[in-house]
């Protein structure tokens, strides 16, 4: 019996497959209907390959709620199990499948970051579409709140090659998917830890004069906003006058200055990385202690240029996706929609920049203003890791991938309260790169205030 891969030669790697959202695939038409009285152990566990194991399969009836969180959902077969990939690592996978509503089609959502777990409030979405949807907890398990640790990675090499690549299979593999949308990708893994470590480290120690206080960090987000707002010629947001000292200011120089480049008006998600403990980098400590030196002993103190040459030689995991031909996916009609917040705070823009990126008409990039990454984007703007994104570029890809309809411009959709129940607070354009929405007149809450030009 075949296994499912436990290395593969890489053929295709792609740096804005790295960390894609949503892939979808059509299959072909198969009865489907009987599927909730087959939903058993004894059913799959026949077919599964030699290296995998069935940890449930469980059928679930319509409106159901699934972990006492996740609700009305649709009828479906739900199944975990656990593959193993190498002689000292495995990663586990949940499949979701719909009885009575398949639309022939498969689709994959996957994590960011370090979270180890599947993205089981993205498969509810992609079961609403009507298609199986599946995602793995990448190699290891680790909730969201503690995914910056990578803790999990000590001694483990093989389990950093799960999260790597091999977990997360069709970033290296171009002819498992039809379309992906990939929301922020981090694909200079190398680079981007070292950052996320070096902006700690301006900010630290956290007693001296220098140190920016969590507390003042809205407000120097709040005068950089005030002073960019009316770009687009709607000024909405709110004015704060910063009050920081002459060190601290100097402090605010090394952060724009060369070591990174950083998005205008993602100052509102610094506090991520330049926070009041010494230990708190959402990332770089814990990539340079678990991934590069194997050591939880590690300091920030001992950062250096040699930090970074370490990484670009040893690319733990092979997570660094710097192979930019695309021409595999784009030859069999794949297709990407890229799309990337403008207050990203963590992933800077530009990552783009060193090979640059060439748009086509397989290749879409859509910058959102206001949308920083994971948490942390303005209150009138939806979350860039929240199901709302996933809303507006979802059904685009299907709509392109189905129908050929190449998405111009995508509605993006802010909810009040960030609840479905309470309807919705506004809608933007979201205008395919190098447009952007300019407002012209009228209500700025509706996407008709709006025309997408290049400003």
């Amino acid at each position: 019996m075949a296994q499912l891969p436990q290395s593969h030669t890489a053929s295709f790697t792609a740096p804005v497959l790295l960390q894609g959202h949503l892939r979808l695939r059509r299959q072909q038409e198969l009865p489907f209907s009987s599927l909730s009285s087959r939903c058993t152990t004894v059913t799959f566990a026949s077919v599964l390959p030699s290296n995998a194991t069935l940890v449930y399969a469980v059928p679930y009836g319509g409106n159901s709620t699934f972990d006492g969180s996740i609700s009305n959902l649709p009828s479906l077969c739900a199944l975990y199990f656990n593959v193993t990939s190498s002689n000292s690592s495995s990663f586990d996978v949940g499949l979701w499948l719909p009885v009575d509503t398949w639309n022939n089609g498969f689709i994959a959502y996957e994590n960011g970051g370090f979270v180890g777990q599947a993205a089981c409030t993205d498969m509810a979405k992609g079961l609403d579409y009507g298609f199986a949807a599946v995602s793995t907890n990448t190699g290891h398990n680790s909730s969201f709140m503690s995914s910056a640790d990578g803790d999990w990675a000590l001694n483990a090499p093989e389990k950093r090659t799960d999260w790597g690549w091999r977990a997360l299979h069709g970033s290296m593999f171009p002819d498992d998917f039809d379309g992906v949308v990939t929301g922020a990708p981090s694909w200079w893994i190398t680079h981007l830890q070292q950052w996320n470590l070096k902006v700690a480290t301006y900010n630290l120690p956290n007693t001296t004069s220098y140190h920016i206080p969590q507390a003042l960090i809205s407000a120097i987000a709040d005068e950089v906003f005030r002073q960019w707002d009316d770009v687009d010629g709607l000024g909405d947001g709110i004015i704060t006058n910063p009050c920081l000292t002459t060190d601290q200011i100097g402090s605010l120089y090394k952060l724009y200055n060369d070591w990174i480049e950083v998005n205008q008006t993602s100052e509102a998600q610094w506090s991520q990385a330049i926070i009041s403990s010494n230990e708190s980098s959402p990332g770089g400590f814990g990539y340079a202690r678990y991934f590069l030196y194997n050591d939880s002993n590690w300091t920030w103190e001992d950062l250096d240029y040699s930090t970074v040459q370490l990484a670009e030689e040893f690319n733990p995991g092979n997570a660094t996706a710097d192979d930019y031909d695309l021409r595999p996916f784009m030859e069999r009609g794949g297709k990407l929609i890229h799309y990337h917040g403008l207050a990203d705070g963590s992933i800077s823009m530009g990552l783009l920049q060193p090979k640059g990126v060439q748009l086509s008409d397989f290749y879409w990039l859509f910058l959102i203003p206001g949308i920083a990454n994971q948490a942390g984007s303005r209150p009138q703007c939806p979350r860039r890791s929240g199901p709302q994104t996933r809303r507006f570029t979802g059904p685009a890809l299907i709509s392109w991938v189905e129908n050929n309809t190449a998405p111009n411009e995508i509605i993006a959709t802010k909810l009040t309260d960030d609840d479905p129940s309470q309807g919705v607070m506004m809608q933007r354009p979201l205008c395919s790169h190098p447009k952007e929405a300019k407002y012209v007149s009228g209500n700025p809450n509706v996407t008709t205030s709006f025309e997408c030009e290049v400003i």
